[in-house]
């Protein structure tokens, strides 16, 4: 089996290609090789942990957008009985290809990242992660009711940590605020909680803000910082229209 630094670089070279199954499975064989402890510390360095997302995400984020063109394409051919039960077929095929990623990450978190995460950090950021696949997989039909609260609770268990143990302009925290108020705006359509948490996101991190200048996190929380109120901008002007 290559070594960690090896299956690092392979990683590197893989993302650098675009060929991000390949940088998924170098990522999953880094984890597995890391959990065994026979390559030094078992917990993966914040490099590791982000590349083990980048992969992922950009794996499952082109499937994603593959199901919303087919379910534009099925919703055109509904007076096609033909097309459009080809349509359908082709889609559950693809849908199979993102519960199987996202089910293979979400097996790897549980498996060999959260029981050797140390950090509060790295336990926010893979439950975080968590929450983000089990969303992913409710935008299939399969078992979507199960799923959603499999996400709600991992992004619940994120939120209370991530509120007692980690600053508020921390990214992870931040990240986690972005993504888990979306999940509520979107997937649970809880407009008021998601706009609260938003808000108060907002609100504490850029309070806050000015006493991490001199730390390297400054320019990644200031993003997401954007990111944030834009949400808010957009869920506030749709809630004034209505």
């Amino acid at each position: 089996m290559p070594s960690r630094n090896e299956l690092l670089v392979m990683a590197k070279l893989s993302q650098k290609a675009e060929r991000y199954s390949h940088m998924a499975d170098s990522m999953l064989q880094l984890a597995s090789l890391a959990s065994s402890g026979g390559s030094g510390s078992t917990e993966l360095t914040e490099e590791e942990r982000n590349l083990l997302c980048v992969a992922y995400k950009s794996w499952v984020d082109s499937i994603r957008s593959s199901l919303l063109i087919l379910a534009a394409i099925q919703e055109k051919t509904r007076g096609d009985d033909k097309k459009s039960e080809l349509t359908r077929i082709y889609r559950s095929k693809v849908e199979e290809d993102l519960q199987q990623i996202c089910s293979q990450l979400i097996n790897c978190i549980e498996k060999f990242l959260l029981p050797n995460a140390i950090s509060r950090s790295s336990i926010v950021f893979y439950l975080k992660l968590k929450g983000d696949f089990f969303r992913y997989l409710s935008e299939s039909d399969t078992g979507k009711k199960e799923v959603i609260e499999k996400a709600q609770q991992a992004y619940e268990e994120a939120y209370e940590i991530s509120c007692n143990d980690l600053k508020p302009y921390h990214p992870v925290r931040l990240g986690l605020a972005l993504n888990y108020s979306v999940f509520l705006q979107e997937t649970v359509c809880n407009s008021h909680r998601a706009k609260l948490m938003a808000k108060e996101a907002f609100d504490t991190g850029l309070m806050e803000l000015n006493s991490a200048k001199a730390e390297e996190t400054f320019k990644d929380s200031s993003l997401i910082l954007q990111l944030i109120r834009d949400n808010l901008m957009l869920w506030n002007s749709l809630e004034d229209e209505s």
